[in-house]
């Protein structure tokens, strides 16, 4: 039996929601943080136990099971995965057709925030990454950088042409996997031109729409 001198330190990485704090609109479901209980899942995707803090540092009982993907029943409300946002950025310059965006920046990205224990699967066998869209990150020209009034122009027709962007679409699982793999500041682009990305740190949101709506309104008017 593992006892609490020799086992890892309880880290939450999913969550019971009772049905009481649950409410529900067409972006799904949300709930208080505050009415909701961390857990931690120990072992696999198809054989793990679920516990509480309270039991896990006082080696007491599981409040569930995780078994090939999913959690047992539990009475008054039920047990998910905590989201696991990342945010990715696209190369997206070659769609741009504004010859004078295109002109005055030379690398343009999309940036997407997406789960990334959330698969989902698309006319297709292979699983895919639901991205949503936030925003373009983008670099400028020399000429443009000396120009403050063109440099605004440009930034308003990049503004304009993400609120004609598709909010939401799908990717492999396997392309996002590798352009993760190349990891970048928050701040920045990949110094290589390559995609890149990183995971999101702080989320206090415990169901997937209210989790991508903190983000939303986090990234505001600056870049995540």
């Amino acid at each position: 039996m593992t006892t609490s001198t020799d086992k890892q330190p309880f880290v939450a990485d999913a969550v019971f929601i009772p049905n009481s704090a649950v409410s529900s609109d067409r972006q799904g479901d949300h709930a208080d943080p505050d009415d909701c209980i961390m857990l931690m899942v120990v072992g696999d995707n198809g054989n793990a136990n679920v516990y509480t803090e309270e039991k896990w540092n006082n080696d007491g009982e599981p409040l569930c099971r995780r078994e090939w993907g999913e959690f047992t029943e539990v009475t008054g409300g039920k047990v998910e995965l905590l989201p696991e946002l990342w945010i990715v950025k696209i190369d997206e310059r070659e769609w741009w057709l504004d010859p004078e965006v295109f002109a005055a920046c030379p690398r343009i990205y999309g940036v997407y925030v997406f789960d990334r224990r959330r698969h989902v699967h698309v006319c297709s066998f292979e699983a895919c990454y639901e991205l949503h869209f936030l925003s373009s990150d983008y670099t400028e020209s020399d000429e443009l950088q000396d120009d403050e009034s063109r440099r605004d122009e440009i930034h308003g027709s990049i503004v304009q042409g993400d609120a004609l962007s598709e909010q939401v679409t799908y990717w492999g699982k396997a392309d996002i996997d590798r352009m993760l793999a190349n990891e970048i500041e928050p701040s920045g682009l990949s110094p290589d031109g390559k995609h890149g990305g990183y995971r999101l740190d702080g989320i206090v949101s415990v169901t997937y729409a209210d989790a991508i709506e903190e983000v939303r309104e986090a990234h505001g008017g600056c870049l995540l």
